[in-house]
């Protein structure tokens, strides 16, 4: 369990929800979830409705020879990642080999 200690107004949780495969879960709403400090439950907090913010997000792929093997799994999980990002994320891909080639930008 990781704990901190800090007088503050207020902290901010980020939290991702998974299966056992690795599945990202979403819907999920404030009763998904418990809050705890020292052990005493908080019923005060505020669980935001439409989620976080967008946010940039960067991928660089390896487009070298020694991926070539590999490059459908590769696509396979930018595009997943990109069907799982938040509908305000903003995700470019940039393809590498000994330098930058080419870039994808993608809106979500």
């Amino acid at each position: 369990m990781f704990v901190f200690k800090k007088q503050v107004e207020e902290v901010v949780l980020h939290a991702t929800v998974v299966d056992e495969q690795g599945h990202l879960i979403t819907g999920l709403d404030k009763s998904a979830f418990s809050i705890t400090q020292n052990g005493t439950p908080r019923a005060d907090y505020i669980f935001p409705q439409g989620g976080r913010p967008g946010r940039d997000r960067h991928c660089g792929v390896d487009n070298s020879g020694s991926m070539r093997d590999k490059r459908q799994q590769v696509n396979d999980a930018v595009l997943n990642l990109i069907r799982a990002s938040n509908s305000q994320d903003q995700v470019f891909v940039v393809k590498l080999r000994a330098e930058s080639v080419s870039g994808s930008g993608f809106h979500v």
